[in-house]
């Protein structure tokens, strides 16, 4: 049971920005599971969701920067 399932199209061709999406959606599908059969969460799978997605935002964003990325501020604004 998944809410998202890895595609090729989600493929960003830099293998770190790459792993890092497909460890968000592991993830993310995860906790969806769990929420889906009625699995109380423990509020660390929730952090680890949390601090999982700001990290990886975080590397892309300053990947963006680095690289001089021209739409920047706009996923920026959709992170």
């Amino acid at each position: 049971m998944s809410i998202i399932k890895w595609n090729m199209g989600l493929l960003t061709g830099i293998e770190e920005i790459d792993q890092h999406h497909r460890s968000l959606i592991q993830l993310l599908n995860e906790v969806y599971k769990a929420f889906f059969i009625g699995i109380n969460l423990e509020v660390e799978v929730i952090d680890r969701l949390f601090n999982c997605t700001a990290y990886c935002f975080d590397c892309e964003e300053t990947w963006m920067i680095e690289s001089a990325y021209p739409n920047y501020a706009e996923h920026k604004a959709e992170h």
